[in-house]
Protein backbone atom coordinates (compact mmCIF):
# COMPACT_ATOMS: atom_id res chain seq x y z
CA UNK A 1 0.00 0.00 0.00
CA UNK A 2 1.30 3.45 -0.92
CA UNK A 3 2.04 5.63 2.14
CA UNK A 4 -0.42 8.45 2.79
CA UNK A 5 2.23 10.73 4.29
CA UNK A 6 4.27 13.13 2.16
CA UNK A 7 7.58 14.76 3.03
CA UNK A 8 7.09 18.54 3.25
CA UNK A 9 10.66 19.10 2.02
CA UNK A 10 10.97 16.91 -1.10
CA UNK A 11 7.37 15.67 -1.48
CA UNK A 12 8.49 12.03 -1.41
CA UNK A 13 6.66 9.31 0.50
CA UNK A 14 7.17 9.25 4.26
CA UNK A 15 7.40 5.86 5.93
CA UNK A 16 6.98 5.41 9.66
CA UNK A 17 9.23 3.37 11.88
CA UNK A 18 8.96 3.17 15.66
CA UNK A 19 10.19 6.67 16.43
CA UNK A 20 10.04 8.77 13.29
CA UNK A 21 8.83 9.34 9.76
CA UNK A 22 11.53 9.31 7.06
CA UNK A 23 11.57 9.69 3.27
CA UNK A 24 13.93 8.23 0.67
CA UNK A 25 15.93 11.49 0.73
CA UNK A 26 16.46 10.88 4.49
CA UNK A 27 14.42 13.85 5.69
CA UNK A 28 13.30 12.76 9.13
CA UNK A 29 10.51 13.84 11.49
CA UNK A 30 10.44 12.51 15.04
CA UNK A 31 7.32 11.19 16.75
CA UNK A 32 7.00 13.09 20.04
CA UNK A 33 6.39 11.09 23.22
CA UNK A 34 2.82 12.50 23.19
CA UNK A 35 2.35 10.82 19.81
CA UNK A 36 2.27 13.79 17.43
CA UNK A 37 4.61 14.57 14.55
CA UNK A 38 5.54 18.12 13.61
CA UNK A 39 6.04 18.24 9.83
CA UNK A 40 7.08 21.89 9.76
CA UNK A 41 10.72 21.85 8.59
CA UNK A 42 13.11 22.90 11.36
CA UNK A 43 14.31 25.97 9.48
CA UNK A 44 10.73 27.32 9.41
CA UNK A 45 9.73 26.66 13.02
CA UNK A 46 10.99 30.00 14.32
CA UNK A 47 9.48 31.90 11.39
CA UNK A 48 6.92 34.62 12.14
CA UNK A 49 4.41 32.66 10.05
CA UNK A 50 5.16 29.19 11.48
CA UNK A 51 2.33 29.18 13.98
CA UNK A 52 0.37 31.03 16.61
CA UNK A 53 1.87 33.62 18.90
CA UNK A 54 2.40 32.74 22.57
CA UNK A 55 -0.50 35.06 23.50
CA UNK A 56 -2.78 33.32 21.04
CA UNK A 57 -1.84 29.88 22.39
CA UNK A 58 -2.45 31.00 26.00
CA UNK A 59 -5.80 32.55 25.08
CA UNK A 60 -6.94 29.45 23.22
CA UNK A 61 -5.89 27.20 26.10
CA UNK A 62 -7.81 29.34 28.60
CA UNK A 63 -10.88 29.28 26.37
CA UNK A 64 -10.76 25.50 25.85
CA UNK A 65 -10.11 24.87 29.55
CA UNK A 66 -13.29 26.88 30.25
CA UNK A 67 -15.35 24.02 28.77
CA UNK A 68 -17.02 25.89 25.90
CA UNK A 69 -16.26 23.08 23.44
CA UNK A 70 -16.71 20.21 25.92
CA UNK A 71 -20.02 18.99 24.39
CA UNK A 72 -18.54 19.05 20.90
CA UNK A 73 -15.37 17.27 22.04
CA UNK A 74 -17.42 14.57 23.78
CA UNK A 75 -19.62 14.02 20.74
CA UNK A 76 -16.68 14.04 18.33
CA UNK A 77 -14.58 11.59 20.34
CA UNK A 78 -17.57 9.25 20.62
CA UNK A 79 -18.27 9.44 16.88
CA UNK A 80 -14.65 8.75 15.95
CA UNK A 81 -14.28 5.96 18.53
CA UNK A 82 -17.40 4.26 17.19
CA UNK A 83 -15.76 4.04 13.76
CA UNK A 84 -12.58 2.40 15.08
CA UNK A 85 -12.54 -1.36 15.06
CA UNK A 86 -10.99 -3.40 17.82
CA UNK A 87 -7.85 -5.20 16.74
CA UNK A 88 -4.28 -5.88 17.64
CA UNK A 89 -3.15 -2.39 16.63
CA UNK A 90 -4.42 0.96 17.81
CA UNK A 91 -6.13 2.88 15.01
CA UNK A 92 -4.31 5.81 13.40
CA UNK A 93 -6.02 9.18 13.61
CA UNK A 94 -4.75 12.11 11.58
CA UNK A 95 -5.07 15.50 13.28
CA UNK A 96 -3.73 18.10 10.84
CA UNK A 97 -3.39 21.76 11.72
CA UNK A 98 -5.85 21.49 14.56
CA UNK A 99 -4.23 23.79 17.09
CA UNK A 100 -2.77 22.04 20.07
CA UNK A 101 -4.47 18.65 19.91
CA UNK A 102 -7.47 19.42 22.14
CA UNK A 103 -9.79 16.98 20.33
CA UNK A 104 -7.10 14.35 19.82
CA UNK A 105 -6.34 14.31 23.56
CA UNK A 106 -10.05 13.79 24.23
CA UNK A 107 -10.18 10.93 21.76
CA UNK A 108 -7.09 9.36 23.29
CA UNK A 109 -8.68 9.54 26.75
CA UNK A 110 -12.01 8.08 25.60
CA UNK A 111 -12.84 4.61 26.90
CA UNK A 112 -12.21 1.93 24.29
Amino acid sequence: MKPIWMCPVCHGDLERDDERFVCSERHSFDVAREGYVNLVPAQHRRSSVAGDSNDSVRSRRAFLDGGAYEPLATHLSGAVASQCTTGSEAPTVLDIGCGEGYYLRRLNAAPS
